[in-house]
C-alpha cells in the first residue's frame, strides 16, 4: 500500500511556505497543484487584497467556501490553502472530509522574517487582522509585523490544530526538508486516513 496520499491541503499562517512545499510535492509527487488564492484571483480577475478593499472579507470568505468545495472534488491534488481558509467551519470541515490536512506551524519570529521585504505582501495580500497591513511600506519595522502576526497566530492557533490530521514544523530548512519530514510522518502511520 502507498503511504502517500493523492489529497493534500496545506494550511498555516502567511509566510508558512504552504505553496512552496506544494509545488514540492507537485514536483516530486507529481500531484495536480491547485492555489485556491490564484484561483480566486483568476475566476474573479482581481487580486485577494482588491477583494477584501472592495467587497469586504465576509464577501471573500463566502467566494473561498464556494471555491473550496469545487476545486477539492477531484480525485488528486496537492492545495496551498490561504492562511485565513481555517476561519470557517465550512472550509475545515470540507478539507478534514477531502484530504490529509498538513499545518505548517511556524512562530511569529520565523513568519515575520519570511514576510518582510516579501513583494507579494506589498502587493497582493488584504490586512490580517483588519487595522494593519503586513510590509504595506517595505521599511516597516520587523517588530511591528512580527506583533501583529503574532496576534493573527494566537487568535486562529485552536483552529490550525483542530483543522490538520499532520503538524509539520516550518520554523527551519527548505521546502525539500519540509517534504521529506512529510513523507516521514506519511510512512510512521499505521492506518492511512479515510477521505470522501
Amino acid at each position: 500500500m502507498n503511504p502517500f496520499p493523492m489529497r493534500i491541503a496545506l494550511v498555516g499562517m502567511r509566510g508558512s511556505g504552504k505553496t512552496s512545499l506544494a509545488k514540492c510535492i507537485f514536483q516530486k509527487w507529481n500531484l495536480p497543484l491547485l492555489d485556491a488564492d490564484e484561483i480566486l484571483e483568476s475566476r474573479l480577475n482581481m487580486s485577494i487584497r482588491e477583494m477584501f478593499e472592495k467587497q469586504g472579507e465576509a464577501w471573500f470568505r463566502d467566494r473561498e467556501v464556494d471555491c473550496l468545495a469545487e476545486i477539492t472534488k477531484g480525485e488528486s491534488w496537492v492545495l496551498a490553502t490561504g492562511g485565513g481558509v481555517i476561519l470557517r467551519k465550512e472550509n475545515r470541515v470540507c478539507l478534514n472530509k477531502r484530504a490529509d490536512v498538513v499545518w505548517l506551524d511556524a512562530t511569529p519570529e520565523t513568519l515575520a522574517a519570511r514576510v518582510v521585504g516579501d513583494p507579494w505582501s506589498d502587493n497582493g495580500r488584504p490586512p490580517l487582522d483588519g487595522t494593519l497591513m503586513v510590509n504595506t511600506n517595505p521599511s516597516r519595522p520587523y517588530e511591528a509585523v512580527r506583533v501583529e502576526l503574532a496576534t493573527v497566530l494566537t487568535s486562529r492557533l485552536d483552529l490550525y490544530r483542530n483543522a490538520a490530521n499532520i503538524r509539520l514544523d516550518a520554523n527551519q530548512g527548505s521546502s525539500e526538508q519540509l517534504l521529506e519530514q512529510l513523507e516521514q510522518k506519511f510512512e510512521n502511520r499505521i492506518v492511512p486516513k479515510e477521505m470522501d
